[in-house]
């Protein structure tokens, strides 16, 4: 048996958007809600790194790859299964959603190695 996943953020940190570790924080800053990355040992400023929102997948791929919690090709594989047995009738939408899910899932992931 598999031991638990535990939930990424606490609620807390869901609200504000902001964790707090020993050595790194990450937070949510700005207008657009632009990730900033820094030590948190360090009290100055200048060792933050700004991650571009069109870096952000690219950060959670990093993040997901070879963990617990994170995805894999198997389980894309089981939701396009899943996603060709609702293709009938009355289940079509809920088949299509199954694929669209796949599609995001897959996109975090790394080539598939054949």
């Amino acid at each position: 048996m598999n031991p638990p996943i535990t939930p990424a953020l606490t609620p807390e940190e869901w609200e504000s958007k902001e964790l707090a570790w020993p050595t790194v924080a990450l937070s949510t800053t700005g207008d657009k809600g632009e990730l900033s990355v820094w030590d948190g040992e360090l009290d100055d400023d200048s060792h933050f790194v700004k991650v571009k929102d069109s870096d952000r997948h690219s950060l959670a791929a990093l993040a997901l790859h070879g963990q617990p919690f994170g995805f894999t090709h198997e389980d894309v594989a089981l939701l396009r299964e899943e996603a060709e047995g609702e293709w009938n009738g009355a289940h079509m939408e809920q088949g299509r959603k199954l694929l669209v899910l796949a599609a995001r899932i897959e996109a975090l992931l790394p080539p598939e190695v054949k």
